[in-house]
């Protein structure tokens, strides 16, 4: 994971993994990150005010959102990842192995959710 930048230094580490991210994939991670947190939190019965709202009414709202955002990413970093070559492939190889856990972590935190609400639904 080293990185050659434009002064002659190699980078190491976490910043050579957060420039291979980039910076809208660094803002989308955080946010399915913050819906995975929220997720335990979210109940099954929405509340309006204080901090409740934001796990409960727009935290699920989001979920679903983001749900298809980060797939939409993950089948175009595939697309891309089909004529890349070297570095370039290495790189977009290392953005589908986050963002394929992070998918998975998502839903699989929102699951228990989805479950009690299909339960209601038929019930």
């Amino acid at each position: 994971m080293q990185e050659v930048t434009t002064n002659g230094h190699r980078r190491h580490g976490l910043g050579a993994w957060l420039d291979d991210l980039g910076t809208l994939r660094i803002a989308l991670c955080a946010v399915v990150v913050a819906l995975i947190v929220a997720a335990p939190f979210s109940g099954g019965q929405a509340r309006f005010e204080g901090l409740a709202f934001v796990v409960t009414v727009l935290a699920p709202a989001l979920f679903v959102m983001f749900v298809f955002i980060l797939a939409l990413d993950l089948v175009m970093t595939r697309v891309f990842l089909v004529d890349a070559g070297g570095d370039a492939r290495r790189r977009l190889l290392r953005v589908l192995k986050v963002e394929g856990v992070l998918f998975a972590g998502l839903l699989l935190a929102w699951t228990p959710l989805l479950i009690r609400l299909l339960v209601l639904r038929q019930g």
